[in-house]
């Protein structure tokens, strides 16, 4: 079992969440998609061939509890809301719809003592460079 699923199974339960079939296949799934920053729409799709009968509504739900425990964050990206499971502070660069995580601490440290608050996570969007040919 992966590291972060394990460890979102542990807070689930100390937290009184059951670990049903279904909600194991979101955190497996989740992490699976993870380096991709995937979309609600993206995990979802991947759940439900396996559980077909899951709804939204529940991936929605479990997604909702997994931030209120700190196990992942959201951001929008697109008019899609993209999960992030990296909850350290760290810069997302993100080009059309790959995104990298850049682990700076210096530059995060710098970021927040220009801003005065602390970082969970910075989202630089970058303009498609033309190659010259």
């Amino acid at each position: 079992m992966n590291n972060w699923v394990q460890k979102a199974v542990e807070q689930l339960k100390k937290h009184g969440h059951k670990i049903t079939p279904q909600r194991l296949a979101i955190l497996e799934t989740l992490a699976k998609l993870a380096p991709q920053h995937p979309t609600l729409t993206q995990v979802y799709n991947q759940i439900t061939q396996k559980y077909p009968t899951i709804s939204f509504s529940t991936l929605y739900t479990n997604i909702q509890t997994l931030q209120q425990l700190g196990l992942l964050h959201t951001f929008t990206h697109n008019g899609e809301t993209r999960l992030e499971l990296n909850t350290q502070p760290h810069i997302n660069i993100i080009s059309e719809d790959h995104i990298t995580d850049l682990h700076d601490p210096q530059l995060i440290q710098q970021l927040q003592q220009k801003i005065g608050a602390p970082i969970l996570l910075v989202n630089i969007i970058t303009r498609n460079r033309k190659t010259s040919g």
